[in-house]
């Protein structure tokens, strides 16, 4: 049961793919189309894991 102080969660999916590919039609075609579903509110702290998270799965550890 939500708290009426309590924010309710939204979802919001974000997708992500290498400059490589055209558009996300191209991304998906290519088997190299990546999704993350988002909560909001989001803290500062979860901002900064999903950012660690996206730059070591893309190769660009320390980015954030």
């Amino acid at each position: 049961m939500q708290n009426q102080n309590t924010p309710a969660q939204e979802k919001h999916t974000v997708y992500l793919f290498n400059a490589e590919h055209a558009d996300k039609t191209a991304a998906k075609q290519a088997g190299k189309l990546f999704t993350l579903d988002i909560e909001h509110p989001m803290t500062l702290n979860d901002l900064s894991l999903l950012c660690e998270s996206v730059a070591d799965a893309v190769g660009a550890p320390g980015l954030c």
